[in-house]
């Protein structure tokens, strides 16, 4: 068995009846990409699955979401101590999906295998690469609209719109062009009130991302974004990130830009190009077979398989690994107990400060 770990998982029962291509909305999260759907997946396969937060017997494998261990934010420890002591259950034969966790996040315990969101981080031989899963109930274009650029999409969370995006000037320059623009964000992170699985009426998508994302983000985000076009049929505009530099050739199924505002010149000069536009969408259609779905949850599949078989074969290891992955939750559950009292203190010291400040001087 395969078990998907999460220190918060939703209502079995929920989770039990979602089908993702009939509810794509439901689940937006970066936990229900990358490790509910998953799941949904290989359990439609047939592979043997379970998830949640207690760890079942005869597991041969735990999938830990880096950002489930930490919660999106280090300094919250229960979540670390428990998926460690997931870990420990299993005597460390686990594996980790790194998605966009910041570069700076560790898990404190070596997997057996780590999935790093671009090929670029790979740093060490339990590292690897695999591409995210795509949208799910994904609406493709429609096959009539081929051939011109009528529209172009913007297709994420409200974070990281580009304000370039957001100029009334955006949107005179694009109509001015005869092209209708979709800002698809819902009304706050990971909301259910996006279309992110519709691109039947998106002749283009804008790939990019706010200067502070990629500065702070770097080669950590996926190829989502890019992927997604590819798989919808889409032409991509795609900023020069790491994740769609190592996919995308330029011209070929893809058109790279310095910003929003240099991909209206191109679409100008592809709706006067016909050949050429042809002849990006046929290599774009090439690259989404490559990234079908069935293509993807396979290649993921026979990972997970592949690193489950390898922690059997490796089973004698598991004491040393157990009792080192002890020794981390011990010093976390110890870091547990002292925080509040240092916090406790802490405050303490600052009420006695402020009442000495209050006081009147001898």
């Amino acid at each position: 068995m395969i078990h998907f770990w999460l220190h918060n998982p939703p209502p079995l029962e929920e989770l039990t009846d979602w089908c993702p291509d009939s509810e794509p909305q439901r689940y937006a999260s970066g936990v229900g990409h990358n490790l509910l759907e998953l799941y949904k997946r290989l359990e439609a396969e047939g592979v043997d699955v379970s998830v949640g937060s207690d760890v079942p017997s005869g597991v041969r494998l735990l999938v830990v979401f880096l950002k489930s261990a930490f919660e999106k934010r280090p300094t919250r420890r229960r979540p670390l101590r428990d998926a460690l002591r997931a870990v420990q259950r299993v005597g460390g034969r686990f594996v980790l999906i790194r998605s966009d966790a910041p570069p700076e996040w560790e898990f404190p315990a070596r997997p057996v295998a780590e999935f790093v969101p671009t090929a670029s981080m790979i740093q060490h031989p339990w590292q690897r690469w695999l591409p995210p899963l795509p949208q799910r109930g994904l609406i493709p274009r429609r096959p009539e609209r081929y051939g011109r650029i009528r529209s172009l999409a913007w297709k994420g969370n409200p974070p990281g719109v580009h304000p370039d995006l957001l100029s009334p000037r955006w949107l005179e320059a694009l109509e001015a062009r005869g092209v209708r623009w979709w800002l698809d964000a819902p009304g706050h992170t990971d909301g259910s009130d996006q279309a992110w699985h519709d691109f039947a009426e998106v002749d283009a998508v804008l790939c990019v991302r706010t200067p502070e994302q990629i500065e702070r983000f770097g080669a950590a985000k996926p190829p989502t974004r890019l992927i997604n076009a590819w798989v919808a049929g889409s032409i991509p505009f795609a900023g020069p990130e790491p994740a769609y530099l190592e996919l995308a050739s330029q011209s070929e199924d893809a058109l790279f830009i310095d910003s929003p505002w240099a991909c209206l010149e191109l679409i100008d000069r592809l709706n006067a190009d016909p050949r050429t536009i042809t002849a990006i969408e046929e290599r774009c259609r090439i690259r989404a077979e490559e990234f079908s779905l069935q293509s993807v949850v396979a290649r993921w599949r026979d990972a997970l398989l592949d690193a489950a078989d390898e922690v059997q074969v490796g089973i004698g290891h598991s004491w040393t690994r157990s009792t080192q992955i002890a020794m981390q939750r011990s010093a976390i559950v110890a870091q547990l107990a002292v925080e509040p009292v240092w916090r406790g203190a802490t405050r303490a010291a600052v009420r006695t400060r402020s009442a000495l400040l209050r006081s009147p001087q001898s």
